[in-house]
Protein backbone atom coordinates (compact mmCIF):
# COMPACT_ATOMS: atom_id res chain seq x y z
CA UNK A 1 0.00 0.00 0.00
CA UNK A 2 3.05 2.30 0.93
CA UNK A 3 4.69 1.98 -2.59
CA UNK A 4 1.35 2.89 -4.24
CA UNK A 5 1.12 5.90 -2.27
CA UNK A 6 4.39 7.10 -3.35
CA UNK A 7 3.83 6.32 -6.65
CA UNK A 8 0.63 8.32 -6.91
CA UNK A 9 2.29 11.46 -4.73
CA UNK A 10 4.67 11.57 -7.47
CA UNK A 11 2.44 12.60 -10.01
CA UNK A 12 0.59 15.41 -7.77
CA UNK A 13 3.16 18.42 -6.83
CA UNK A 14 1.68 21.86 -7.54
CA UNK A 15 3.84 24.57 -6.58
CA UNK A 16 4.00 25.58 -3.40
CA UNK A 17 1.48 23.47 -2.35
CA UNK A 18 1.34 19.59 -2.22
CA UNK A 19 -1.21 17.20 -2.97
CA UNK A 20 -1.30 14.00 -1.84
CA UNK A 21 -3.52 11.04 -3.21
CA UNK A 22 -3.24 7.51 -1.40
CA UNK A 23 -5.30 5.33 0.65
CA UNK A 24 -3.62 6.89 3.76
CA UNK A 25 -0.91 9.82 4.76
CA UNK A 26 0.61 8.45 7.51
CA UNK A 27 3.68 9.84 8.47
CA UNK A 28 3.90 11.85 5.34
CA UNK A 29 1.02 14.53 6.50
CA UNK A 30 3.27 14.66 9.66
CA UNK A 31 6.47 15.29 7.55
CA UNK A 32 4.53 18.18 5.80
CA UNK A 33 3.28 20.05 9.01
CA UNK A 34 6.22 20.01 10.71
CA UNK A 35 7.60 22.00 7.48
CA UNK A 36 5.48 24.62 7.82
CA UNK A 37 2.15 23.13 5.41
CA UNK A 38 -0.66 23.80 8.50
CA UNK A 39 -3.46 24.43 6.00
CA UNK A 40 -4.52 20.82 5.46
CA UNK A 41 -7.62 20.73 2.79
CA UNK A 42 -9.16 17.40 2.29
CA UNK A 43 -11.63 16.82 -0.53
CA UNK A 44 -13.93 13.54 0.23
CA UNK A 45 -14.88 11.60 -2.70
CA UNK A 46 -17.99 10.59 -0.25
CA UNK A 47 -18.84 7.13 -2.14
CA UNK A 48 -17.16 8.07 -5.72
CA UNK A 49 -14.01 7.09 -7.22
CA UNK A 50 -10.89 9.43 -7.75
CA UNK A 51 -9.58 7.50 -11.08
CA UNK A 52 -11.48 4.34 -10.83
CA UNK A 53 -10.24 3.54 -7.18
CA UNK A 54 -11.90 2.97 -4.18
CA UNK A 55 -10.76 4.85 -1.19
CA UNK A 56 -8.49 7.31 -2.69
CA UNK A 57 -8.54 10.92 -1.10
CA UNK A 58 -7.38 13.93 -2.30
CA UNK A 59 -5.48 16.00 0.32
CA UNK A 60 -4.30 19.89 -0.37
CA UNK A 61 -1.40 21.07 1.78
CA UNK A 62 -0.27 24.48 2.11
CA UNK A 63 2.36 26.51 4.03
CA UNK A 64 0.74 29.69 4.41
CA UNK A 65 4.50 31.77 4.90
CA UNK A 66 4.63 31.15 1.02
CA UNK A 67 1.49 33.37 0.35
CA UNK A 68 1.58 36.67 1.15
CA UNK A 69 -0.79 38.21 4.11
CA UNK A 70 -3.03 41.33 3.26
CA UNK A 71 -2.98 44.10 5.27
CA UNK A 72 -5.06 42.54 7.70
CA UNK A 73 -2.73 39.76 8.28
CA UNK A 74 -4.56 37.15 6.21
CA UNK A 75 -3.45 35.01 3.45
CA UNK A 76 -6.29 34.32 0.90
CA UNK A 77 -5.44 30.59 -0.86
CA UNK A 78 -7.26 30.00 -3.73
CA UNK A 79 -8.00 25.95 -4.12
CA UNK A 80 -7.59 23.87 -7.45
CA UNK A 81 -10.19 21.21 -7.87
CA UNK A 82 -8.95 17.75 -7.46
CA UNK A 83 -9.93 16.81 -10.86
CA UNK A 84 -7.90 19.46 -12.72
CA UNK A 85 -5.60 18.08 -14.98
CA UNK A 86 -3.03 20.73 -14.06
CA UNK A 87 -2.41 18.58 -11.19
CA UNK A 88 -0.53 16.09 -12.86
CA UNK A 89 2.73 16.68 -14.81
CA UNK A 90 1.25 15.69 -18.17
CA UNK A 91 -1.88 16.91 -17.75
CA UNK A 92 -3.86 13.78 -17.78
CA UNK A 93 -7.57 13.76 -16.83
CA UNK A 94 -8.52 12.92 -13.02
CA UNK A 95 -12.09 11.68 -13.09
CA UNK A 96 -14.14 11.09 -10.09
CA UNK A 97 -16.95 9.24 -10.47
CA UNK A 98 -19.53 7.18 -8.89
CA UNK A 99 -21.99 4.52 -10.60
CA UNK A 100 -25.60 5.48 -10.95
CA UNK A 101 -24.59 9.28 -10.17
CA UNK A 102 -23.36 12.54 -11.47
CA UNK A 103 -20.95 14.99 -9.33
CA UNK A 104 -22.30 18.07 -8.92
CA UNK A 105 -19.88 19.96 -6.62
CA UNK A 106 -17.74 20.29 -3.41
CA UNK A 107 -19.49 21.20 -0.45
CA UNK A 108 -18.12 22.06 3.40
CA UNK A 109 -21.34 20.68 4.82
CA UNK A 110 -23.19 17.31 4.71
CA UNK A 111 -25.60 15.44 6.59
CA UNK A 112 -27.54 12.64 6.12
CA UNK A 113 -30.74 12.54 5.39
CA UNK A 114 -33.89 10.44 7.42
CA UNK A 115 -37.18 9.56 6.76
CA UNK A 116 -40.39 10.17 8.29
CA UNK A 117 -39.40 7.35 10.81
CA UNK A 118 -35.93 8.71 11.39
CA UNK A 119 -34.06 6.11 9.33
CA UNK A 120 -30.80 6.76 7.53
CA UNK A 121 -32.15 6.05 3.79
CA UNK A 122 -30.09 6.22 0.19
CA UNK A 123 -30.40 8.03 -2.93
CA UNK A 124 -33.73 5.76 -3.68
CA UNK A 125 -34.69 6.61 0.10
CA UNK A 126 -34.18 2.92 1.24
CA UNK A 127 -34.00 2.45 4.87
CA UNK A 128 -30.18 1.98 5.76
CA UNK A 129 -28.41 0.09 8.98
CA UNK A 130 -25.90 2.31 10.79
CA UNK A 131 -22.65 0.57 12.19
CA UNK A 132 -19.28 1.30 13.34
CA UNK A 133 -19.82 4.80 11.53
CA UNK A 134 -20.81 2.95 8.43
CA UNK A 135 -24.42 2.35 6.72
CA UNK A 136 -25.38 -0.83 5.21
CA UNK A 137 -28.44 -2.29 3.47
CA UNK A 138 -30.55 -4.11 5.87
CA UNK A 139 -29.77 -7.71 6.36
CA UNK A 140 -26.24 -7.92 4.70
CA UNK A 141 -22.83 -6.46 5.09
CA UNK A 142 -23.28 -4.06 1.46
CA UNK A 143 -21.50 -1.04 2.56
CA UNK A 144 -23.95 1.85 1.09
CA UNK A 145 -23.16 5.99 0.74
CA UNK A 146 -26.27 7.17 2.48
CA UNK A 147 -28.49 10.30 0.82
CA UNK A 148 -26.86 13.58 2.40
CA UNK A 149 -28.03 17.12 2.52
CA UNK A 150 -25.28 19.66 1.60
CA UNK A 151 -24.69 23.35 2.38
CA UNK A 152 -21.79 25.49 1.86
CA UNK A 153 -21.41 25.45 -1.86
CA UNK A 154 -17.44 25.67 -3.05
CA UNK A 155 -17.00 28.28 -5.78
CA UNK A 156 -13.36 27.49 -6.82
CA UNK A 157 -13.26 30.40 -8.61
CA UNK A 158 -14.16 33.24 -6.04
CA UNK A 159 -14.14 31.42 -2.74
CA UNK A 160 -11.08 31.50 -1.23
CA UNK A 161 -9.50 29.47 2.20
CA UNK A 162 -8.94 32.64 4.95
CA UNK A 163 -6.02 32.12 6.84
CA UNK A 164 -4.33 34.41 9.75
CA UNK A 165 -0.84 33.37 9.51
CA UNK A 166 -0.42 34.49 13.08
CA UNK A 167 -2.61 31.76 13.91
CA UNK A 168 -0.22 29.04 15.12
CA UNK A 169 -3.00 26.26 14.97
CA UNK A 170 -3.24 23.94 12.24
CA UNK A 171 -6.18 24.61 9.66
CA UNK A 172 -7.79 21.79 8.43
CA UNK A 173 -10.82 21.80 6.75
CA UNK A 174 -12.86 19.19 4.14
CA UNK A 175 -14.95 19.48 1.04
CA UNK A 176 -17.44 16.43 0.37
CA UNK A 177 -18.42 15.64 -3.21
CA UNK A 178 -22.07 16.21 -3.77
CA UNK A 179 -23.71 13.24 -5.74
CA UNK A 180 -26.95 13.39 -7.42
CA UNK A 181 -28.92 10.09 -8.89
CA UNK A 182 -28.54 10.90 -12.87
CA UNK A 183 -31.99 12.54 -14.34
CA UNK A 184 -34.25 10.02 -16.04
CA UNK A 185 -37.26 10.22 -18.69
CA UNK A 186 -39.35 7.28 -17.68
CA UNK A 187 -41.26 5.72 -20.74
CA UNK A 188 -45.39 3.73 -19.24
CA UNK A 189 -47.40 2.04 -21.99
CA UNK A 190 -50.53 1.25 -21.16
CA UNK A 191 -51.34 -2.89 -20.64
CA UNK A 192 -54.32 -4.63 -21.43
CA UNK A 193 -56.10 -3.51 -18.31
CA UNK A 194 -55.40 -0.07 -19.12
CA UNK A 195 -52.59 0.14 -15.77
CA UNK A 196 -49.57 2.06 -17.09
CA UNK A 197 -46.55 0.05 -17.18
CA UNK A 198 -43.07 1.05 -17.12
CA UNK A 199 -41.74 0.42 -20.51
CA UNK A 200 -38.06 1.66 -20.45
CA UNK A 201 -35.93 4.41 -18.96
CA UNK A 202 -32.77 6.98 -20.42
CA UNK A 203 -30.69 8.78 -18.21
CA UNK A 204 -28.32 11.88 -18.47
CA UNK A 205 -25.69 13.35 -16.44
CA UNK A 206 -27.52 16.62 -15.76
CA UNK A 207 -24.62 18.69 -14.85
CA UNK A 208 -22.48 17.68 -17.90
CA UNK A 209 -25.62 18.32 -20.54
CA UNK A 210 -26.21 21.87 -18.95
CA UNK A 211 -21.74 22.97 -18.94
CA UNK A 212 -21.01 25.43 -21.51
CA UNK A 213 -19.96 23.96 -24.89
CA UNK A 214 -21.29 20.19 -23.57
CA UNK A 215 -20.62 17.68 -25.93
CA UNK A 216 -23.80 15.97 -24.37
CA UNK A 217 -25.76 19.33 -24.37
CA UNK A 218 -29.42 17.78 -25.86
CA UNK A 219 -29.35 14.60 -23.67
CA UNK A 220 -32.20 15.97 -21.59
CA UNK A 221 -34.52 16.46 -24.77
CA UNK A 222 -36.02 13.63 -26.09
CA UNK A 223 -37.62 13.41 -30.20
CA UNK A 224 -40.98 11.89 -30.36
CA UNK A 225 -41.25 9.27 -32.99
CA UNK A 226 -42.26 10.81 -36.65
CA UNK A 227 -42.88 9.66 -39.57
CA UNK A 228 -39.71 9.59 -42.17
CA UNK A 229 -39.78 7.69 -45.21
CA UNK A 230 -43.68 6.74 -44.94
CA UNK A 231 -43.04 4.53 -42.34
CA UNK A 232 -42.78 5.60 -38.40
CA UNK A 233 -39.49 6.66 -36.87
CA UNK A 234 -38.11 6.33 -33.12
CA UNK A 235 -34.39 6.85 -33.51
CA UNK A 236 -32.49 10.08 -33.47
CA UNK A 237 -28.98 11.12 -33.15
CA UNK A 238 -27.77 13.08 -30.39
CA UNK A 239 -25.00 16.36 -31.48
CA UNK A 240 -22.58 14.07 -30.64
CA UNK A 241 -24.28 11.19 -32.67
CA UNK A 242 -24.75 8.65 -30.33
CA UNK A 243 -28.11 6.99 -31.16
CA UNK A 244 -31.28 7.33 -29.02
CA UNK A 245 -34.08 5.47 -29.40
CA UNK A 246 -37.64 6.00 -28.05
CA UNK A 247 -39.00 2.81 -27.15
CA UNK A 248 -40.86 1.26 -29.20
CA UNK A 249 -44.35 -1.37 -28.23
CA UNK A 250 -44.35 -4.64 -30.05
CA UNK A 251 -47.58 -4.36 -32.61
CA UNK A 252 -48.53 -1.18 -31.70
CA UNK A 253 -47.97 2.38 -33.52
CA UNK A 254 -47.18 5.56 -31.54
CA UNK A 255 -49.85 7.92 -31.37
CA UNK A 256 -49.06 10.81 -28.71
CA UNK A 257 -47.17 11.25 -25.71
CA UNK A 258 -47.93 13.27 -22.04
CA UNK A 259 -46.87 13.98 -19.10
CA UNK A 260 -49.61 13.41 -17.15
CA UNK A 261 -51.02 9.77 -16.37
CA UNK A 262 -54.61 11.19 -17.09
CA UNK A 263 -53.39 12.29 -20.67
CA UNK A 264 -54.40 15.83 -20.35
CA UNK A 265 -50.88 17.55 -20.71
CA UNK A 266 -49.93 16.41 -24.58
CA UNK A 267 -46.70 16.71 -25.61
CA UNK A 268 -46.76 19.29 -28.80
CA UNK A 269 -44.07 19.16 -31.18
CA UNK A 270 -41.45 17.06 -31.95
CA UNK A 271 -38.94 17.00 -29.23
CA UNK A 272 -39.21 17.86 -25.20
CA UNK A 273 -36.83 19.00 -22.78
CA UNK A 274 -36.54 17.47 -19.27
CA UNK A 275 -38.51 19.74 -16.71
CA UNK A 276 -36.26 18.65 -13.90
CA UNK A 277 -33.99 21.55 -12.43
CA UNK A 278 -30.82 21.59 -10.52
CA UNK A 279 -30.24 23.76 -7.38
CA UNK A 280 -26.12 23.42 -7.05
CA UNK A 281 -26.19 25.48 -3.38
CA UNK A 282 -27.94 22.34 -2.04
CA UNK A 283 -27.16 19.93 -4.04
CA UNK A 284 -30.75 19.24 -4.49
CA UNK A 285 -32.34 17.82 -7.71
CA UNK A 286 -35.72 18.94 -8.67
CA UNK A 287 -38.13 16.96 -10.23
CA UNK A 288 -35.16 14.43 -11.52
CA UNK A 289 -37.49 11.82 -12.86
CA UNK A 290 -39.88 12.66 -16.05
CA UNK A 291 -42.11 10.58 -17.03
CA UNK A 292 -43.40 9.95 -20.61
CA UNK A 293 -47.11 8.11 -21.03
CA UNK A 294 -47.77 7.19 -24.59
CA UNK A 295 -50.68 6.32 -26.38
CA UNK A 296 -50.68 3.99 -29.05
CA UNK A 297 -52.64 2.26 -31.81
CA UNK A 298 -53.05 -1.34 -32.28
CA UNK A 299 -50.90 -2.56 -35.48
CA UNK A 300 -47.64 -1.53 -36.88
CA UNK A 301 -48.41 -1.13 -40.04
CA UNK A 302 -49.40 2.40 -40.55
CA UNK A 303 -47.60 4.75 -43.25
CA UNK A 304 -47.97 8.25 -44.05
CA UNK A 305 -46.91 8.67 -47.43
CA UNK A 306 -45.86 11.91 -49.15
CA UNK A 307 -43.86 11.44 -52.09
CA UNK A 308 -44.33 8.29 -54.33
CA UNK A 309 -40.98 6.28 -53.29
CA UNK A 310 -42.61 6.13 -49.42
CA UNK A 311 -45.25 4.14 -51.11
CA UNK A 312 -43.18 2.32 -53.10
CA UNK A 313 -40.75 0.94 -50.91
CA UNK A 314 -43.25 0.15 -48.52
CA UNK A 315 -45.74 -2.05 -50.10
CA UNK A 316 -48.08 -4.04 -47.77
CA UNK A 317 -50.97 -5.83 -48.03
CA UNK A 318 -52.20 -5.43 -44.65
CA UNK A 319 -51.03 -1.89 -44.52
CA UNK A 320 -52.89 1.54 -43.66
CA UNK A 321 -51.86 4.30 -45.75
CA UNK A 322 -52.81 8.00 -45.15
CA UNK A 323 -51.81 9.84 -48.52
CA UNK A 324 -50.94 13.79 -47.94
CA UNK A 325 -50.11 14.75 -51.41
CA UNK A 326 -50.33 13.85 -54.72
CA UNK A 327 -47.80 11.15 -55.90
CA UNK A 328 -46.14 11.17 -59.44
CA UNK A 329 -44.71 7.48 -60.22
CA UNK A 330 -42.75 8.94 -63.24
CA UNK A 331 -39.58 6.69 -62.72
CA UNK A 332 -40.99 5.21 -59.46
CA UNK A 333 -41.70 1.51 -59.29
CA UNK A 334 -45.48 0.38 -58.20
CA UNK A 335 -45.70 -1.68 -55.36
CA UNK A 336 -45.69 -5.47 -56.97
CA UNK A 337 -46.94 -6.76 -54.19
CA UNK A 338 -50.48 -5.22 -54.49
CA UNK A 339 -50.70 -6.26 -58.04
CA UNK A 340 -50.11 -9.98 -57.13
CA UNK A 341 -51.80 -10.30 -53.35
CA UNK A 342 -55.13 -9.59 -52.01
CA UNK A 343 -55.06 -6.17 -50.37
CA UNK A 344 -56.75 -6.26 -47.02
CA UNK A 345 -55.51 -2.59 -45.71
CA UNK A 346 -56.74 1.05 -45.89
CA UNK A 347 -55.43 3.56 -48.24
CA UNK A 348 -57.23 7.16 -47.28
CA UNK A 349 -56.46 10.60 -48.10
CA UNK A 350 -55.60 13.30 -45.00
CA UNK A 351 -58.61 15.38 -44.28
CA UNK A 352 -60.55 13.14 -46.53
CA UNK A 353 -59.03 15.39 -49.71
CA UNK A 354 -58.93 14.04 -53.45
CA UNK A 355 -55.09 13.13 -53.97
CA UNK A 356 -53.96 12.42 -57.65
CA UNK A 357 -51.96 9.58 -58.05
CA UNK A 358 -50.14 9.85 -62.22
CA UNK A 359 -48.05 7.72 -63.65
CA UNK A 360 -48.41 4.59 -62.21
CA UNK A 361 -47.35 1.05 -64.35
CA UNK A 362 -48.61 -2.37 -62.76
CA UNK A 363 -46.64 -4.96 -64.66
CA UNK A 364 -48.41 -8.42 -64.70
CA UNK A 365 -45.53 -10.31 -65.01
CA UNK A 366 -46.46 -14.14 -63.32
CA UNK A 367 -48.65 -16.72 -63.94
CA UNK A 368 -51.20 -15.13 -61.17
CA UNK A 369 -55.04 -15.59 -62.72
CA UNK A 370 -55.71 -12.08 -61.13
CA UNK A 371 -54.09 -8.42 -62.13
CA UNK A 372 -54.35 -5.02 -61.99
CA UNK A 373 -52.75 -2.13 -60.16
CA UNK A 374 -54.63 -4.06 -57.35
CA UNK A 375 -54.98 -7.56 -57.90
CA UNK A 376 -57.64 -8.26 -55.28
CA UNK A 377 -59.36 -5.94 -52.74
CA UNK A 378 -60.89 -7.66 -50.17
CA UNK A 379 -63.72 -7.54 -48.06
CA UNK A 380 -63.50 -5.04 -45.20
CA UNK A 381 -60.62 -3.15 -47.24
CA UNK A 382 -60.75 0.47 -47.61
CA UNK A 383 -59.45 2.49 -50.55
CA UNK A 384 -60.81 5.85 -51.02
CA UNK A 385 -60.43 9.58 -52.35
CA UNK A 386 -58.17 8.52 -55.21
CA UNK A 387 -57.81 9.90 -58.72
CA UNK A 388 -56.19 7.58 -61.10
CA UNK A 389 -53.90 9.74 -64.06
CA UNK A 390 -52.66 8.08 -67.30
CA UNK A 391 -52.30 4.54 -64.74
CA UNK A 392 -50.76 1.54 -66.89
CA UNK A 393 -51.86 -2.30 -66.39
CA UNK A 394 -49.14 -4.00 -68.30
CA UNK A 395 -49.61 -7.60 -69.57
CA UNK A 396 -45.66 -8.83 -70.37
CA UNK A 397 -46.74 -12.22 -70.00
CA UNK A 398 -50.34 -13.51 -69.55
CA UNK A 399 -50.91 -16.60 -67.60
CA UNK A 400 -51.75 -19.62 -69.53
CA UNK A 401 -54.36 -20.83 -67.29
CA UNK A 402 -57.52 -20.83 -69.54
CA UNK A 403 -60.48 -19.77 -67.11
CA UNK A 404 -61.28 -17.73 -64.26
CA UNK A 405 -59.16 -14.85 -65.14
CA UNK A 406 -59.80 -11.45 -63.45
CA UNK A 407 -57.77 -8.73 -64.87
CA UNK A 408 -58.80 -4.70 -64.69
CA UNK A 409 -56.91 -1.50 -64.95
CA UNK A 410 -57.61 -0.85 -61.43
CA UNK A 411 -58.33 -4.34 -59.83
CA UNK A 412 -59.00 -7.63 -60.87
CA UNK A 413 -61.28 -7.91 -58.71
CA UNK A 414 -63.38 -6.28 -55.72
CA UNK A 415 -65.25 -7.94 -52.92
CA UNK A 416 -68.48 -7.20 -52.40
CA UNK A 417 -67.39 -6.07 -48.53
CA UNK A 418 -64.70 -3.73 -49.75
CA UNK A 419 -65.40 -0.26 -49.25
CA UNK A 420 -63.61 1.44 -52.65
CA UNK A 421 -65.01 5.13 -53.41
CA UNK A 422 -64.58 8.76 -54.43
CA UNK A 423 -61.84 6.48 -57.09
CA UNK A 424 -60.80 7.54 -61.00
CA UNK A 425 -59.51 5.98 -62.94
CA UNK A 426 -58.04 6.43 -66.47
CA UNK A 427 -55.11 5.06 -68.54
CA UNK A 428 -53.90 2.29 -70.49
CA UNK A 429 -54.02 -1.38 -70.61
CA UNK A 430 -51.46 -2.96 -72.88
CA UNK A 431 -51.15 -6.66 -74.05
CA UNK A 432 -48.28 -8.54 -75.14
CA UNK A 433 -46.88 -12.07 -75.09
CA UNK A 434 -50.35 -13.17 -74.21
CA UNK A 435 -50.86 -17.33 -74.82
CA UNK A 436 -54.02 -18.72 -75.75
CA UNK A 437 -56.24 -15.69 -74.38
CA UNK A 438 -60.08 -17.06 -74.29
CA UNK A 439 -63.31 -15.80 -73.39
CA UNK A 440 -62.76 -17.74 -69.81
CA UNK A 441 -60.80 -14.25 -68.91
CA UNK A 442 -62.77 -11.34 -67.57
CA UNK A 443 -60.38 -8.63 -68.45
CA UNK A 444 -62.72 -4.98 -67.57
CA UNK A 445 -61.56 -1.99 -68.45
CA UNK A 446 -61.11 -1.08 -64.75
CA UNK A 447 -61.88 -3.87 -62.67
CA UNK A 448 -64.31 -6.86 -61.72
CA UNK A 449 -66.91 -7.12 -58.74
CA UNK A 450 -67.80 -4.32 -56.94
CA UNK A 451 -66.97 -1.31 -58.95
CA UNK A 452 -69.80 1.16 -57.99
CA UNK A 453 -67.49 3.59 -56.05
CA UNK A 454 -65.34 3.95 -58.95
CA UNK A 455 -65.75 6.21 -62.15
CA UNK A 456 -63.83 5.48 -65.34
CA UNK A 457 -62.12 7.78 -67.66
CA UNK A 458 -60.80 7.25 -71.37
CA UNK A 459 -58.80 3.59 -70.79
CA UNK A 460 -56.30 2.98 -73.83
CA UNK A 461 -56.34 -0.81 -74.87
CA UNK A 462 -53.38 -1.74 -77.29
CA UNK A 463 -51.40 -5.18 -78.45
CA UNK A 464 -48.45 -5.17 -78.72
CA UNK A 465 -45.27 -7.68 -79.97
CA UNK A 466 -41.82 -8.13 -78.32
CA UNK A 467 -38.92 -6.48 -80.16
CA UNK A 468 -36.60 -8.88 -81.80
CA UNK A 469 -33.35 -6.69 -81.59
CA UNK A 470 -31.36 -9.06 -84.65
CA UNK A 471 -34.35 -9.24 -87.24
CA UNK A 472 -35.25 -5.56 -86.51
CA UNK A 473 -38.79 -6.67 -85.92
CA UNK A 474 -41.98 -7.58 -83.77
CA UNK A 475 -42.51 -10.96 -82.68
CA UNK A 476 -46.26 -11.46 -82.32
CA UNK A 477 -47.36 -14.38 -80.15
CA UNK A 478 -50.92 -14.25 -80.54
CA UNK A 479 -52.53 -12.43 -83.83
CA UNK A 480 -55.81 -10.28 -83.00
CA UNK A 481 -58.37 -11.24 -84.94
CA UNK A 482 -61.02 -7.88 -83.36
CA UNK A 483 -60.93 -6.06 -80.39
CA UNK A 484 -64.43 -4.61 -79.27
CA UNK A 485 -65.54 -3.79 -75.52
CA UNK A 486 -69.11 -4.73 -74.09
CA UNK A 487 -70.43 -3.16 -70.48
CA UNK A 488 -66.93 -2.31 -70.13
CA UNK A 489 -65.33 -5.73 -70.87
CA UNK A 490 -62.64 -5.87 -73.91
CA UNK A 491 -63.42 -9.22 -75.72
CA UNK A 492 -60.50 -10.21 -78.25
CA UNK A 493 -60.87 -12.87 -81.01
CA UNK A 494 -57.75 -14.16 -81.69
CA UNK A 495 -56.08 -16.91 -83.46
CA UNK A 496 -53.84 -19.15 -81.29
CA UNK A 497 -50.56 -20.51 -81.24
CA UNK A 498 -49.59 -18.06 -84.00
CA UNK A 499 -46.16 -17.05 -84.11
CA UNK A 500 -46.26 -14.00 -86.66
CA UNK A 501 -42.81 -12.08 -86.94
CA UNK A 502 -43.38 -8.70 -89.29
CA UNK A 503 -41.77 -5.40 -89.63
CA UNK A 504 -44.67 -3.11 -87.56
CA UNK A 505 -45.11 -0.74 -85.12
CA UNK A 506 -44.62 -1.65 -81.34
CA UNK A 507 -48.62 -1.42 -80.94
CA UNK A 508 -50.40 -4.05 -83.17
CA UNK A 509 -54.15 -2.88 -82.22
CA UNK A 510 -54.96 0.45 -80.67
CA UNK A 511 -58.52 1.35 -79.62
CA UNK A 512 -59.86 4.04 -77.14
CA UNK A 513 -62.83 3.61 -74.53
Amino acid sequence: MRKKFRAILALSILGSACCIVGCSAGDELDQYQKQGYTIQVTYDANGGRFTGRTGVTVIDLFNPSKYQADESGKVHIQLTEPTDSSRTAAGAEVTLTMSGCFFAGWYQNREVVKNAAGKVVDVDNNELEEKDGLYYRPGTEDVVTPAYRYSGYWDFKEDTVDYAVADSEPLKMTLYAGWVPNYCFEYYYQDAQGDWTLASTTVFDYKATNAENSETHDWDTIQLPDWKDGVMNHSYRYANQQLYEFPKKEGETFVSAYTDANCTQEISGKTFTHTGTLDYETCTAVNPVQKIYIKTKAGDNYYRIDKASDLSKNGDLKGNYVITSDLDFTDVKWPSIFGTGTFTGSITTENNKIVKISNVTANHNGSGTVGGMFAKIADGAVIENLTFENATLNFNSAPSKKNEGYFGLFAGQIEDGARVSNITVGGAIRIGKAQNWTENYDLHLCANGNTSGITRTAVKVSVYGEYLWAEECYDYIIEVDSVQVENEYILMSVSSNVDMRKKAEAEYFIGEY
